[in-house]
């Protein structure tokens, strides 16, 4: 699993309900957060990166996707340097770990509707 369920529901107060509506807010809105990501590194804005994936950390933190928190910290601090090198090479990791954080998170949405 590519978050960590405990983190999520202590995240949610312990809110079983909270943690589904969490879920539905992300899968919802990771792909403009994407997206702004992947254009701030296409047109090398730094300031744009460093907001953009500032936006992400929370959610990230919040339900305990440390692997694509690592990336998403790795390209905050690229934005703040101003040195965007190695922004592509970090972004396609986090697209792949977001990629699987997805797949598991509709894992959850079945495993709670049955």
């Amino acid at each position: 699993m590519n978050y960590d369920h405990n983190k999520l529901l202590e995240s949610a107060g312990g809110d079983v309900e909270l943690v589904g509506e969490l879920i539905g807010i992300f899968r919802k809105e990771h792909p403009e957060l994407l997206d702004r990501i992947e254009q701030a590194i296409q047109e090398n804005q730094p300031q744009q990166l460093h907001e953009a994936a500032h936006k992400f950390k929370s959610p990230l933190s919040t339900m305990g996707a440390y692997a694509a928190l690592d990336q998403i910290v790795a390209l905050e601090t690229m934005g703040i340097n101003e040195d965007l090198k190695q922004a592509g090479i970090v972004f396609e990791r986090l697209k792949k770990h977001i990629d699987i954080l997805v797949t598991d998170l509709a894992k959850h949405d079945r495993v709670s509707i049955k």
